[in-house]
């Protein structure tokens, strides 16, 4: 029983990890680039790697992958999900994209690639979309009997991964279909906010279970 509690404990932390890193991304790294360098908002998050705050974009993007190969899951949840997620934001911080020409702030230039922006693309859209389908069905998995605050969670994980589901849809078509409608650092904010605060609330956050 011990060790079932210290494991729990253990992923619990895994999770808040992630969630914390996570809300660093949106809330640090592109208004680093604002406040410290005085530079322009960014047009990707991406494209703040070829800044001076690129390092940092990328050690929180590795320790993600790190954590989420590494990490050990609940019973009932298919580690297969969590360690796709950890190769593809590893290969997001890897490989990156052609950068805007535009972006003010750019003081890393790479020749553009066209394999190297497809598997920067690829990745962050495989992320993205298995972030969206571990709070829809891996998040919400009952082994035992579901509490009123399992049920409240399970809502919040629900609404977490449509609406990352929904905006990854968005930011797709608006990036493939040349429409330019949206900012596309808005919009990935808008699908790691959601994802940081599902797993903020796997790791008891929110909504946590009340000690009979």
């Amino acid at each position: 029983m011990q060790t079932t509690k210290h494991i729990s404990d253990v992923i619990k932390e895994q999770r808040k990890g992630i969630a914390i890193l996570s809300f660093l991304l949106v809330l640090i790294n592109p208004f680093a680039m604002m406040v410290i360098c005085h530079c322009s908002f960014p047009p990707s998050i991406s494209d703040t790697w070829f800044t001076p705050v690129g390092g940092f974009f990328v050690g929180l993007m590795c320790v993600i992958s790190f954590i989420f190969i590494m990490g050990t899951t609940y019973p009932g949840e298919k580690r297969f999900w969590f360690i796709l997620a950890g190769i593809a934001a590893g290969l997001v911080a890897l490989n990156p994209c052609n950068h805007t020409k535009t972006y003010d702030c750019a003081n890393i230039v790479y020749d553009d690639n066209t394999m190297r922006n497809a598997i920067h693309f690829a990745s962050a859209s495989v992320f993205f979309a298995v972030l969206g389908y571990i709070s829809l069905f891996q998040f919400t998995i009952i082994t035992n009997k579901a509490t009123p605050e399992k049920v409240k969670r399970n809502r919040l994980y629900r609404i977490c991964g449509i609406i990352i589901w929904a905006v990854l849809v968005l930011t797709a078509a608006d990036k493939f279909g040349n429409l330019n409608i949206f900012n596309t650092t808005f919009m990935e904010m808008c699908m790691i906010l959601p994802f940081a605060v599902s797993f903020a609330t796997k790791s008891d956050v929110f909504f946590k279970d009340k000690k009979e």
